[in-house]
């Protein structure tokens, strides 16, 4: 279900939604400021951010519809988001060309409101609880855990007054769309929102887009013992295990394997030791089937900011089985031997760890 068609569907029940001009005609006659927005089928359940939106004053006031879109195929055109490096990878990883990809892309109008702009997920371990990233209209970026009411913010910046005492009614109306007749209220989608700072509707949740993630697996243990020796904390939680904990094998890549031609997929993957860092198309891909996902906390608040502002950061956050973000997996010294017997013949190389996770704490062990 692409953008509008979802847009529209949660207008018709009620939840605030921009408004969606239905041409580029009546999108330039509206004299409102509008975004055209990237229109395609793997939105929904895809990788994210793959595709562009821009406003429509950046585009030649002469052009159709069908120019616009036709001009997107056309790299010298300066407005090529259908043929993007990352559409052609992401067409090359998926096996399919990138004549049939494009050919199923189209675009929206929606107007532009003013505000903060928000993405929220449920959490897919513990009931009740929401991860919300924030950009406020003057660019700070925020990551705040709601959970019964009560805030937890996780990055520098401490949450403004005025954000913060909106989060519950954003969290309700996160909620109000998860559970419409057409989507599964069990499912943890990420959604995106954007709350209007002045005008009549000043203070107000617009809906934006619906995500899919990954669903709700609650939590069945608590893990309240001590660590064992050898076991290192998790400074960051998301998702769980079973009480007997998983075994997963970590890749970490050689370059070759996204960078040759056509890029390639690792076999049999079960999780990365690394935030990305090879690029958007492989890292989405291979987080929508990741038991686990670590990253290394000395980049912690990096790493936050990075979630705020990227799709793909934020995939790897929240779809995964379990993401942790735990310190010194591998020493220096051991990360470069990993990588040293890395090369275009032998492009991945694996450690194994044990990970027992409550959705609150988690414990991992090298085996």
């Amino acid at each position: 279900m692409p953008k509008k068609e979802i847009g529209l569907y949660v207008e018709q029940n009620g939840i605030l939604v921009p408004r969606i001009l239905d041409s580029i005609e009546e999108a330039r006659q509206s004299g409102l400021q509008v975004l055209v927005r990237s229109e395609h089928p793997q939105d929904y359940d895809g990788s994210s951010g793959l595709l562009f939106s821009f406003p429509l004053n950046e585009l030649p006031k002469s052009w159709s519809e069908a120019e616009l879109l036709q001009n997107a195929k056309n790299t010298h055109e300066g407005c090529y988001w259908l043929s993007t490096l990352g559409v052609k990878e992401h067409c090359a990883l998926m096996g399919i060309s990138l004549e049939e990809f494009q050919k199923d892309a189209s675009v929206s109008y929606w107007e532009i409101i003013k505000g903060n702009s928000s993405r929220v997920v449920a959490d897919s371990a513990i009931k009740g609880r929401y991860h919300v990233v924030t950009v406020s209209n003057l660019g700070a970026v925020y990551y705040t855990l709601v959970e019964n009411g009560k805030f937890t913010e996780l990055s520098h910046r401490r949450l403004p007054v005025g954000i913060q005492s909106g989060l519950d009614k954003l969290v309700d109306t996160y909620e109000a769309v998860r559970n419409l007749e057409r989507f599964d209220s069990n499912h943890c989608p990420i959604m995106e929102f954007v709350t209007a700072i002045n005008g009549p509707s000043k203070g107000e949740h617009f809906f934006l887009q619906y995500h899919r993630s990954r669903d709700f697996e609650p939590a069945q243990f608590s893990l309240d013992r001590s660590p064992k020796k050898g076991e290192k904390v998790a400074e960051f939680v998301r998702g769980a295990t079973s009480e007997e904990g998983i075994n997963v094998k970590l890749d970490e890549y050689h370059y070759w394997i996204v960078f040759n031609t056509p890029p390639m997929l690792p076999s049999n993957h079960e999780g990365s030791l690394r935030i990305g860092g090879l690029n958007q198309a492989f890292t989405e891909i291979l987080a929508r089937g990741e038991r686990l996902r670590v990253l290394d906390d000395r980049r912690m608040q990096d790493l936050i900011f990075a979630a705020l502002k990227d799709h793909t950061t934020l995939s790897v956050f929240m779809k995964p089985q379990v993401t942790l973000v735990i310190g010194e997996v591998l020493s220096d010294r051991e990360s470069k031997q990993l990588r040293r017997g890395l090369s275009p013949e032998n492009p991945v190389a694996q450690i194994e760890v044990h990970v027992e996770a409550d959705g609150n704490v988690a414990y991992l062990q090298r085996v």
